[in-house]
């Protein structure tokens, strides 16, 4: 059984050894996964911080749509 590719993306920030780059919708995007409980997000000209991996996933971080949503549409450059 393989896993969603929002799975993957999640698990793979979980092991925080690397920022996450990605295009969406023609936004350079990036999250940085510090520790449990902070994670600095980047999208376009927006930047924040967040507290935990469900605000990575469920926020609307990401021109206003949230990680899991997108997933399957983001092209990813570097992981």
């Amino acid at each position: 059984m393989t896993s969603s590719k929002a799975e993957q993306i999640k698990a793979r920030l979980l092991e925080f050894c690397t920022l996450m780059s990605f295009n969406y919708r023609g936004l350079y995007c990036d999250i940085d996964p510090f520790n449990p409980h902070l994670f600095h997000v980047m999208c376009g000209d927006d930047e924040r911080d967040v507290n935990s991996i469900e605000e990575v996933m469920e926020g609307p971080l990401f021109a206003g749509a949230c990680l899991r949503d997108i997933a399957d549409e983001i092209e990813i450059i570097d992981w």
